[in-house]
């Protein structure tokens, strides 16, 4: 299961009908219900910030195991694609239509580039990346598990699932009763880039390739498990997860080139 960053229960899912290798799907979740507003406390209080600095980061009341680091940018405003795959989760968490969801979403959601898990792994997101002179280990690439299902009569079971960590959006909902148990809340996003073909398969226990990616998706902060390196070989990329299993992939092509050297 993914690490617990956050001090509620969260379940991650993806739709019926989604993307195998990227864990979410399309649809929209739910009938037909009224679009209306509640009473949320936070209306009545002053403004609180809900985070504290540390000496290493940023630390949201919500999610008490993550610390965020900067790049950080406060006025960032998700791009159209983004925000329709925002509304596409809640939509499948929720049980409700996505497009009930999307006019409600905040316009500016702040971003994030970096996390550190307390006791776990750092991790640099793409938008981290940057694009100077020095060399710089990708530390982008994760391992996120999320819970799946084939039709709505299945159960739910959770899935591994790799992909590239683009950054981290705070999302603060709206008092409005289509949020359910999540109006008035802030909740912490990752923006990913799936990698395409590792078919639900544990890099940890056996040797898993990918060969590019699908389409992004957007799940919540507690999906995110671990850093995963990366290693090319013969036109494919070798995930290496240190996750806790007992395979490690060894190769002896010459022509290996090694992205992320602290994957290994």
């Amino acid at each position: 299961m993914a690490v617990a960053l956050g001090t509620e229960s969260v379940v991650t899912t993806a739709a019926a009908t989604g993307n195998e290798d990227g864990g979410e799907g399309g649809g929209e979740g739910g009938g037909r219900r009224r679009v209306g507003h509640i009473r949320c406390l936070e209306d009545e209080l002053p403004s609180v910030t809900r985070s504290k600095e540390t000496r290493t980061g940023t630390v949201y009341d919500e999610y008490p195991q993550a610390i965020l680091k900067v790049p950080y940018k406060q006025n960032h405003i998700p791009n159209t694609e983004v925000r329709i795959q925002i509304a596409r989760y809640f939509s499948q968490f929720l049980g409700r239509r996505q497009k009930d969801l999307l006019s409600l979403l905040p316009e500016v959601m702040p971003s994030w580039g970096k996390l550190q898990i307390r006791d776990g792994d750092s991790f640099r997101s793409a938008s981290a990346s940057g694009t100077g002179s020095t060399p710089k280990r990708d530390m982008s690439f994760i391992r996120y598990e999320i819970q799946v299902r084939r039709t709505q009569r299945d159960e739910w079971q959770v899935q591994i699932f790799y992909g590239r960590l683009e950054c981290i959006l705070v999302c603060d909902l709206p008092c409005a009763a289509v949020f359910d148990s999540l109006a008035g809340k802030r909740r912490l996003l990752a923006v990913i880039t799936p990698c395409k073909n590792t078919k639900g398969q544990d890099a940890s226990l056996e040797i898993t390739n990918h060969n590019g990616f699908t389409s992004l998706l957007v799940t919540d902060l507690q999906s995110v498990v671990a850093v995963v390196g990366r290693i090319q070989t013969r036109g494919r990329w070798a995930l290496v997860d240190r996750t806790g299993g007992l395979i490690r992939p060894r190769f002896i092509e010459a022509d290996a080139e090694e992205e992320d050297p602290e994957g290994e």
